[in-house]
């Protein structure tokens, strides 16, 4: 976790599946956000992609049978810098303590790493000290032994698939790709990726919101052939439905939406934890609120103030000012966390990984196994 405790507390977090673009989080005495200033929205054009899952051309070449949605930029008159999007503010002493703490819950990595991501039943995380990325559970179709070679910023682990950004800001994938979900498109430089069930989502150097994967069949929801145009600061990825925050700090939902998931209520928010059926969202105050569907052994979220979250398929944990952590959703097991100061945390389907504030990856529940 970067910055100090106390009065003023700076954390970037690494958010929901891969991501890049880190919220600023700051803790003051008056608990007031701080504003953003005011920057372009835009409408969608069509993108490419290619049938290679490594490496990047100068252009976007778009072949018959793959297709990348993407956003593209046009001046509308509305100008936003996209400074302080993702910034949660929380008065002093409104925080969060930690959920229930077990001492001996969890696998511990032997490595460092800067970044962690968590499928359906494999993860993946970014090594500290080359920038390689390393995979662990379950390898179906590849997912965890066909990891490409190279030095990477970011991963995001989807259903059976995962993406990763490297340092000059292609994209790689790799796993199930059925759907076309592990074929980045080619061309731009790209800062964030996610992954999703069957499909993959990502934001290039410009703010452009590029998706591909699923098109068509009882899994599509839109979640790729409604990408939203506009230009943007993050993207968060669920099984079947994806949120995104503008350059102006606006929410914008879209994909399945069957239970209300993609169904935004009122407010302001910094970042989004979707589940499948259901999705939760961290206001700028710290407040976490949920929608859509809610299992009989649904737990809430804690009603005081946290600074990130990240989901799993039926439950979400977060963390708190002081980097400490708390679950919830529809697993009651997801309950107990494992101690420690942490900055980043993700799920999968019964199973949760967080990392450390030192670079250690800290996995529990099923699946998964120990990570490497």
């Amino acid at each position: 976790m970067t910055g100090a405790r106390g009065a003023v507390l700076v954390v970037f977090l690494f958010l929901l599946v891969g991501c890049r673009v880190k919220p600023e989080v700051k803790v003051e005495d008056s608990g007031e956000r701080t504003s953003s200033s005011i920057e372009t929205a835009d409408t969608s054009v069509s993108t490419s992609e290619t049938a290679a899952d490594s490496g990047n051309t100068e252009d976007s070449v778009l072949k018959d049978t793959e297709s990348t949605t993407g956003s593209d930029t046009q001046d509308t008159g509305e100008e936003c810098s996209g400074e302080g999007i993702g910034l949660v503010v929380i008065a002093e002493g409104e925080g969060c303590g930690g959920g229930a703490v077990d001492s001996g819950l969890g696998g511990e990595s032997s490595e460092q790493y800067i970044d962690v991501s968590v499928g359906f039943s494999h993860a993946c995380g970014v090594l500290m000290s080359s920038g390689g990325v390393r995979c662990w559970g379950r390898d179906t179709s590849g997912s965890v032994s066909d990891v490409p070679e190279g030095e990477f910023v970011s991963v995001a682990s989807g259903g059976y698939h995962s993406c990763a950004v490297r340092r000059d800001g292609d994209i790689l994938c790799w796993g199930y790709d059925a759907y076309l979900q592990a074929r980045a498109p080619q061309g731009p430089v790209f800062n964030q990726v996610v992954a999703g069930e069957y499909h993959s989502c990502a934001i290039d150097s410009e703010g452009r919101l590029y998706c591909w994967g699923i098109e068509g069949g009882s899994w599509d929801g839109g979640q790729v052939t409604d990408t939203p145009g506009g230009r943007y600061v993050s993207v968060f990825a669920g099984a079947y439905h994806n949120c995104a925050l503008t350059v102006c700090g606006e929410a914008r939902c879209w994909g399945k939406n069957d239970d209300g998931e993609a169904t935004l209520p009122a407010g302001e928010f910094a970042s989004f934890a979707l589940m499948i059926g259901s999705s939760c969202a961290l206001r700028v105050d710290g407040q976490v609120e949920c929608w859509g569907l809610k299992f009989n052994d649904f737990i809430e979220p804690p009603s005081c103030g946290l600074v990130g979250i990240g989901s799993g398929s039926y439950h979400s944990c977060g963390l708190n000012d002081i980097g400490e952590l708390s679950c919830w959703g529809s697993h009651s097991e997801e309950d107990a966390v494992p101690p420690g100061v942490f900055v980043k945390v993700d799920g999968g389907s019964d199973n949760t990984c967080a990392l450390r504030e030192d670079g250690v990856v800290v996995c529990w529940g099923r699946v998964l196994g120990n990570p490497p």
